[in-house]
């Protein structure tokens, strides 16, 4: 499980994952919920930080789509006990 560390400083972002590699691996986009990212686990991670974390999702095809991302990100939040 990746370690998830506050260390931006306020106004700057903070870039989750590992060390920037000169190649990359293409990651495929995909709606929250149709891929394999452990939000359970984000959010937990997320909801341990002191500061609100700002959290969007984008290249989404139509308003559907992103309401269907929305509400299964807010679904699995309120499993956790997380206030989105």
């Amino acid at each position: 499980m990746a370690e998830i560390r506050n260390t931006a400083n306020k106004g700057e972002i903070m870039r989750l994952g590992g060390p920037i590699y000169e190649e990359y691996e293409h990651l495929d986009e995909v709606r929250p919920g149709r891929g394999s990212l452990d939000y359970r686990t984000f959010f937990r991670e997320i909801s341990r930080l002191e500061d609100d974390i700002p959290f969007m999702f984008e290249h989404l095809e139509n308003r559907e789509e992103y309401a269907a991302a929305a509400d299964h990100l807010r679904g699995i939040a309120a499993n956790e006990g997380i206030d989105l």
